[in-house]
């Protein structure tokens, strides 16, 4: 039996950590995107304030 040494464990919570947090951070982003692509652009002002907004779509 082998005691695991203090740096791989530690080497090994960071790395749990980091594919926690990459994960976290994708599906936050795919949710953004979802929230984009629902949204529709806002409606022109009475003066003519954002119609010309270019929204690519």
């Amino acid at each position: 039996m082998t005691i695991p040494s203090t740096s791989d464990t530690a080497g090994t919570w960071e790395i749990g950590v980091t594919n926690i947090a990459r994960s976290q951070a994708r599906v936050e982003g795919e949710a953004a995107v979802k929230l984009i692509e629902q949204s529709s652009a806002p409606p022109v002002g009475s003066e003519g304030q954002g119609s010309r907004i270019n929204t690519y779509g």
